[in-house]
């Protein structure tokens, strides 16, 4: 492996470490009583909803409000299940399909909020698609960029 091709690696694996742990960090936190069934992410939602959603989006935002507690779990315990994913190094192309779909949602539902709100999402989205490439360019043998 030449030095450019180990550096562009090296570089990729810091980023996607850095990124596990932040979706590690994002999802324990969820991991509560208040969020899962005590109506936290019901309150979000209907935020959402009220100021922040795209217009088409708010119909997908109101039927996942009709099974809260269901969506609830899958947000935290995915967010969980995608930083360890990336963290550890295992699956990281479904952990990376995981991480543009939740940012993806995240974005469509917070775009009103402002640019900090669509960057971040926007960032991990573009993360997603980088760990994907990167994963497939090093099990395929091609160069790095």
């Amino acid at each position: 492996m030449d030095s450019k091709k180990h550096g562009a690696c090296c570089g990729l694996t810091l980023i996607r470490f850095w990124t596990g742990l932040w979706f590690l960090w994002a999802g324990y936190t969820k991991l509560n009583a208040a969020y899962l069934t005590g109506g936290g992410f019901e309150s979000y939602l209907q935020k959402f909803m009220e100021a922040g959603a795209l217009p088409f989006y708010k119909t997908c935002l109101a039927s996942v409000l009709a099974h809260a507690k269901i969506y609830a779990y899958l947000t935290a315990f995915g967010e969980v299940a995608a930083g360890a994913g990336l963290l550890i190094g295992f699956l990281t192309p479904l952990a990376s399909l995981g991480i543009i779909i939740m940012c993806a949602n995240y974005l469509f539902a917070t775009w009103n909020f402002g640019p900090a709100s669509m960057g971040l999402n926007l960032t991990m989205i573009v993360l997603g698609i980088a760990f994907i490439v990167g994963s497939q360019s090093v099990r395929s043998g091609s160069p790095s960029p």
